[in-house]
């Protein structure tokens, strides 16, 4: 078993370049967590040894070391510590524990320093899981829901001086009671003077892949319109936000959004029966080529689609998780995966060698499956829809 600290660690949640997030239980208390780890290949200890004496400062609680001198200076190269220690909000994922000088210890007794922030477990995974193992987007209602809780951390953010940067659905995440939590604070920076191409392509705005002077604010507000988008549609709005290359996004850009939405649909039938026009009109907004056009979190919060009253035919209860509700045990997991893809299966063998009628461009769908490593043949429809949202790689 793999230990850090206090702390042993088991699934592996996602990872990184640089970073590991794993699912980790203090022994101490035994509770329930989701550890980050930052490797630094200057501080790792080759060691082989299967022990080593604990230090006694290994790892604190900020609660009990408030008063106490931090290391500013490495404090300031991590943002996701300098951000998430100051600021409190219930949409946005609480930083619990943190270690800038961590012992690592891997299953093969290897050692090494490492960064470790701990952080509150989102039992039912993120926003991206919901959709992508559910099969479908979010009703508008649903969607509108989530939107005012992202909305609100996003608000709390920008009036504390802070730009997230990397909006995109699998950085929000669900607790055990569906509660939404935005995470991943690891490219936040201040408002003005950013230049660093950072985020994710499917959604950045189009200053920031220009490598451009941008506000934080402004790039924020964009990807959000993008992730929303992606809430109600189940797919992207396009590649990236580059007219000269993405012909769905120079139909934004030429204020010809009619044939944006056209593009999207096999009809126009389903096209206005899919979403109201203050959605779409929203939308628009959110994704306008100049910052200066697009709506601040203020306007967006008036709009009439934000303000509209849930449908009654709508207000459904909560949902069954998609995940169990508590931590579930390795072999729980695998059942509970197992069975949903065999119900995937059924459903998709009646239609043979032909691919789930999902409403966008097969070609993204067939970039998308060579990235993973698929290839023909694959017909499961939770791993092409994933994918697809999932969209590509950070920058």
């Amino acid at each position: 078993m793999s230990t850090c600290g206090d702390y042993n660690l088991s699934k592996t949640l996602g990872a990184g370049a640089q970073a590991t997030v794993r699912i980790a239980r203090r022994r101490s208390t035994g509770n329930f967590c989701a550890a980050k780890l930052l490797y630094s290949e200057e501080e790792q200890d080759r060691s082989t040894q299967g022990s080593y004496k604990k230090d006694e400062n290994e790892i604190r609680s900020i609660e009990e070391t408030k008063e106490e001198e931090k290391d500013e200076e490495s404090k300031k190269e991590n943002p996701e510590i300098m951000v998430l220690s100051a600021l409190n909000h219930p949409n946005i994922i609480r930083l619990l524990d943190y270690d800038l000088n961590a012992r690592y210890t891997n299953r093969r007794s290897q050692v090494s320093r490492v960064t470790m922030l701990i952080f509150e477990y989102a039992t039912n995974g993120s926003l991206l899981d919901y959709i992508a193992l559910s099969g479908r987007p979010l009703p508008e209602d649903i969607a509108r829901s989530y939107f005012h809780d992202l909305c609100e951390a996003l608000n709390y953010l920008h009036s504390n001086g802070v730009s997230h940067r990397d909006i995109k659905l699998e950085n929000i995440l669900l607790n055990k009671n569906f509660e939404l939590k935005l995470a991943d604070f690891g490219f936040a920076s201040g408002v003005t003077g950013n230049t660093t191409r950072v985020g994710t392509i499917t959604t950045a705005a189009p200053e920031v892949l220009m490598a451009m002077p941008y506000n934080g604010h402004c790039a924020d507000i964009f990807s959000l319109g993008v992730v929303l988008f992606m809430m109600v549609s189940g797919h992207p709005p396009f590649n990236c936000a580059n007219p000269a290359s993405d012909p769905r996004y120079k139909a934004l850009y030429i204020n010809q959004s009619d044939f944006f939405w056209k593009t999207h649909f096999k009809t126009d039938v389903e096209n206005i029966n899919r979403f109201s026009d203050s959605l779409q009109e929203l939308i628009v907004s959110m994704l306008s080529f100049r910052p200066s056009h697009r709506p601040s979190l203020s306007e967006i919060m008036n709009s009439s689609w934000y303000l509209a009253p849930p449908s009654p035919l709508l207000d459904l209860p909560t949902p069954e998780p998609l995940l169990p509700p508590s931590l579930a045990t390795d072999s729980d997991y695998k059942t509970h995966l197992k069975e949903l893809k065999e119900g995937i299966d059924r459903e998709n063998s009646r239609k043979e060698e032909e691919c789930p009628d999902l409403p966008f461009d097969q070609e993204i769908v067939d970039y998308q499956i060579v990235k993973r490593g698929c290839r023909e043949g694959c017909r499961d429809r939770k791993s092409r829809l994933w994918w697809l949202l999932r969209g590509s790689v950070r920058n």
